[in-house]
């Protein structure tokens, strides 16, 4: 009708940001929540962060399930369970949902169900904020809302899930913080040709561009520090990110300082002279005042014992150098053999060596940058901490995948590597089609495909011994 405006198509509608945020938060939060009191026991590690939560609740032994002396044991000299050589934050947010749903399967696991969640969204926010379209925005999200680990162990009570979501709410502050100053220098640099136009200097020639907008406080960058520093409260581990943040950060800033008439030297120099201050503050301070402060509820129950507190430190960190080793002498057969059968290490984790089991019944049990510094630890390591690289793989895969589907076939000559010219059209010989998007079309749904028919394996279901057969690849699987 006349003097209305036409009604958007309902593909239009859906292809906005908020709808694919949306989609893939909510299709995450169902397969994470679905059945999340199932298995109602302890599963794997549960036998320690759940009654070390229940612990900071204040609940009494026979509610928090402290049966073994070892348990008393700990519960009165380290105020936890055997999981005291990890900082406290991860275990009060398990508290929190035992808090509010009892100890019982769905409260201790109900917070690790919302971190799950949580990392799904922020996932896909950055890759909204990384590709520029709801399409790849979408794609993110469905992939990590449906990959196996992140499912496995957002239904788990155990602390990397919660790890997990602060590296990735830093590494979104932080890429908030690059927007954040991108604007911040286009205001910057407007302003300074205003002022130059109006002294007259504007007349001889296009200005000088100004030099990099570089506040030492900048709100995300601290947001970023205190996001770091959480992670680094719920395991140690977190600290990696850190130093892929410090890195990634002078990267950019290398780069943004990189210029026609300076070399990428002076760019580092510059960078390293402008920006460590600013760095040191948001990513050395920050994070330690972070860590401190999830340590003041341990330290009043010791009475601000600050000895007492910095021994728990130091024989935490004996344990993690030494405390545990891969083998031990077997008795009965003189022989080393490994200590725990799910033990992996760093270089089995991306193509899934050995995977962990965390809980099987009427059966018989046969069965980034943050990732580099893992090859140098020697403490015994399990499978699933490869857990926070795994938004960051994602992210990679979709920009594979968004770089394919948008790839055509160009056709250059041979001697000159110029793009060659279509004898029909007289145009570029450029392809109109798109020819490998059928790939990344197939790649999601197999993705998908393969998610579903492990489902009941990822959340303790009951399979037939057919389907068993059928999911177990490899031999190191079992």
């Amino acid at each position: 009708m006349p003097g209305y405006p036409e009604p958007m198509p309902l593909l239009s509608r859906l292809n906005r940001p908020v709808v694919a945020v949306i989609t893939v938060t909510a299709l995450a939060g169902f397969l994470r929540f679905f059945h999340l009191q199932q298995p109602p026991d302890f599963v794997f590690d549960e036998v320690y962060y759940p009654k070390a939560a229940c612990i900071l609740v204040g609940w009494s032994n026979q509610v928090c399930h402290v049966d073994s002396s070892d348990e008393k044991y700990w519960r009165a000299q380290k105020w936890d369970v055997g999981s005291w050589v990890h900082p406290p934050l991860g275990k009060w947010e398990i508290a929190m949902g035992i808090k509010a749903f009892g100890m019982n399967s769905w409260g201790w696991r109900f917070t690790s169900a919302v971190a799950g969640t949580l990392v799904v969204l922020f996932t896909a926010l950055i890759a909204q904020m990384l590709f520029g379209k709801p399409v790849w925005t979408f794609v993110a999200g469905l992939l990590l809302a449906t990959e196996h680990l992140n499912v496995v162990m957002s239904r788990t009570a155990l602390l990397d899930v919660h790890l997990e979501l602060w590296v990735v709410v830093g590494f979104l502050f932080l890429l908030s913080d690059r927007r954040w100053l991108e604007r911040r220098q286009q205001a910057y640099e407007h302003e300074v040709a205003a002022d130059r136009t109006l002294e007259g200097e504007g007349a001889i020639g296009p200005p000088p561009r100004p030099p990099a907008y570089s506040p030492v406080l900048r709100p995300w960058r601290l947001a970023a520090g205190v996001a770091f520093g959480a992670a680094a409260s719920v395991k140690w581990s977190g600290a990696m990110a850190l130093f892929a943040a410090v890195i990634v950060a002078f990267m950019w800033e290398t780069a943004r300082r990189h210029r026609g008439d300076r070399s990428w030297a002076g760019a580092l120099g510059r960078a390293i002279a402008r920006e460590s201050f600013g760095i040191v503050i948001a990513f050395l301070f920050v994070p330690v005042a972070v860590y401190m402060l999830t340590w003041v509820p341990w330290l009043h129950h010791f009475g601000w014992d600050m000895g007492l507190w910095w021994q728990n430190q130091a024989a935490s960190a004996r344990f993690h150098r030494s405390g545990i080793d891969w083998t031990a002498l077997d008795p009965k057969t003189g022989l080393y053999t490994p200590t725990h059968p799910y033990y992996a290490r760093a270089w089995k984790w991306i193509p899934d060596l050995r995977p962990t089991s965390f809980f099987v019944q009427n059966g018989k049990n046969n069965l980034d940058i943050e990732y580099v510094p893992w090859f140098l630890v020697t403490r015994p390591t399990f499978f699933f901490y490869v857990l926070p690289l795994t938004p960051f793989m994602v992210l990679g895969i979709t920009y594979v995948c968004r770089q394919a589907s948008d790839a055509t076939i160009v056709v250059r000559d041979r001697e000159t590597r110029d793009v060659a010219i279509n004898p029909e059209t007289g145009g570029p010989a450029i392809s109109t089609a798109f020819v490998y998007r059928p790939f990344v079309v197939a790649y999601v749904i197999a993705a998908v495909a393969v998610f579903i028919w492990f489902w009941p394996v990822l959340t303790a279901g009951r399979i037939s011994m057919l389907h068993w057969r059928t999911i177990v690849w490899f031999n190191a699987w079992i």
